[in-house]
């Protein structure tokens, strides 16, 4: 009977439709394409292969216990050889996180590496559709070349992949090409053809200009990279809904000239808002002890780098708004493995806060804490996977960008009335202790706010809707296979 069950299993498997995914090197990137093969996986439809490198496989979450064995492996692809920096030096790592930020572009070189361990899996494996990132135009290749389509998946938002257009926009000539100078990032496009806030601010356009379209370590800029994965891809799958910003996805599928699929908003299952360790445990203690709504939960991603002068201004605004706060705070590269957190912040700040704050520092369960009712407002760096987890709860959000998309997602929010975008000093960017006062203040005052937001959890917590547009995509996936079956 055992080996007949195996066999059936076996069979079953077969049946679905088998998707490999490849995530670029960063923890923004791998976390949400995680997530989609979750989601993938327990639709029944599909098993998914989840690769990326022994390093970063081993600091993602287990696949979930409750899904049926074999849908969701996740396999590891061995570096052919050492990654290094510019001067022969190992790579201290495997994604962004682990990395200085002027040793990113190492690991984009490194991330190429991966073009012999894939082709090797793709020869051994019955593959139907590679789902791939940004980054990997050359794994497109690899993929065409075994006639296994292709589909680009955007963890970015529809209005900031809007903003940068299509592939011409993004390494046309550049006399002709929007995106030749700083100021051409300050202003909306005009291919949009509606009003929008979704824009850089003057301090943050060289940077993204240098970064995104300058060139690197790799030889490919950011921008050459995207435009020749939209360009080889056979469709992208993009985590929006036309709920939420329907005009900029109706842009993003003008621009593409092929089909853009919108996935929906992937919030997280409800099986993942549970205490996994005490520290968990420990702050929602503390928080049974505060009014409803009342304390900002302060947060800024896991790839934040802030600086020892900027975490100072954070305090120093938390202090001033006398509102009640959760700091969760990811220990700065800084600091040293020992640093306590009277010796990161400022001298006396824990105790001076003690009755109205606390400060976590490491790891906790986000959407746990953020579930919590006495939690009313988030101040946070604008990340995507952040306001999908934030505003399915209907918290006022105040915005603090800090790189790549958050600015472009802080003015979207701006725009729709979900926040208050932190104000920065003249030319420097960045953010004084009065400013990130003065718009915690404002957002948790304001009842517009807080009546847009609670309106928005309807859209964003409604896991019927985003089941639907996972649905449709898998319809999407059976559809398109059948056709290259026949």
């Amino acid at each position: 009977m055992a080996i007949q069950q195996e066999e059936e299993e076996v069979e079953v498997l077969v049946e679905r439709i088998h998707v490999a995914m490849l995530p670029y090197l960063a923890f923004g990137h791998m976390l949400p394409f995680f997530n989609l093969s979750v989601a993938l996986a327990r639709s029944g439809a599909v098993r998914v292969s989840y690769l990326s490198t022994p390093g970063n496989l081993r600091r993602l979450p287990p696949p979930p216990s409750d899904l049926p064995p074999g849908v969701l492996e996740m396999v590891p692809l061995e570096f052919p050889e050492t990654p290094r920096d510019g001067e022969g030096n190992v790579l201290e790592g495997e994604s962004t996180l682990d990395l200085p930020f002027d040793h990113v572009q190492f690991l984009k070189a490194a991330f190429d590496l991966l073009c012999k361990p894939l082709a090797e899996f793709l020869d051994h494996s019955p593959v139907g559709f590679m789902i791939l990132d940004f980054a990997s135009p050359w794994a497109c290749e690899v993929a065409h070349k075994r006639g296994i389509p292709v589909g680009l998946f955007s963890v970015f938002n529809a209005s900031s992949f809007a903003f940068f257009g299509s592939p011409d926009d993004l390494v046309g000539e550049s006399k002709r090409r929007l995106r030749s100078s700083p100021e051409g990032l300050t202003s909306p496009p005009p291919w949009l053809g509606f009003s929008s806030l979704v824009a850089y601010r003057p301090h943050e356009a060289p940077w993204v200009l240098a970064g995104f379209y300058g060139e690197n370590a790799s030889g490919t800029s950011d921008a050459r990279r995207l435009a020749d994965m939209l360009m080889c891809c056979d469709f992208v799958a993009i985590r929006s809904c036309y709920e939420f910003e329907g005009p900029y996805l109706d842009v993003v599928r003008k621009l593409m000239g092929k089909p853009v699929i919108p996935l929906g908003l992937l919030p997280p299952n409800a099986s993942m808002d549970q205490p996994k360790q005490d520290s968990d445990r420990d702050l929602l203690d503390w928080l049974n002890e505060r009014k409803e709504k009342s304390v900002v939960f302060v947060a800024f991603g896991t790839e934040s780098r802030i600086s020892k002068e900027q975490v100072q201004e954070i305090a120093r605004g938390l202090e001033l708004s006398k509102i009640p706060f959760l700091w969760v705070l990811s220990k700065p590269v800084w600091a040293t493995a020992a640093a306590s957190v009277n010796e990161i912040l400022p001298g006396g700040f824990s105790q001076r806060t003690s009755s109205v704050g606390r400060v976590h520092i490491g790891w906790v369960t986000q959407g746990l804490v953020l579930a919590h009712p006495s939690i009313g407002g988030c101040l946070f760096h604008s990340g995507w996977s952040s306001i999908v987890e934030m505003l399915r709860f209907g918290h006022r959000l105040v915005a603090m960008p800090l790189v790549i998309d958050q600015p472009l997602l802080a003015k979207l929010l701006v725009e729709k009335g979900l926040a208050v975008e932190v104000e920065v000093r003249d030319k420097d960017g960045s953010y004084t202790g009065e400013a990130i006062a003065g718009a915690l203040k404002e957002a948790m005052e304001s009842e517009i706010i807080g009546a847009r937001a609670w309106e928005h959890a309807n859209i964003f917590a409604d896991m019927e809707l985003h089941q639907g547009y996972l649905a449709k995509f898998i319809d999407y996936l059976k559809t398109y296979h059948n056709k290259v079956e026949k």
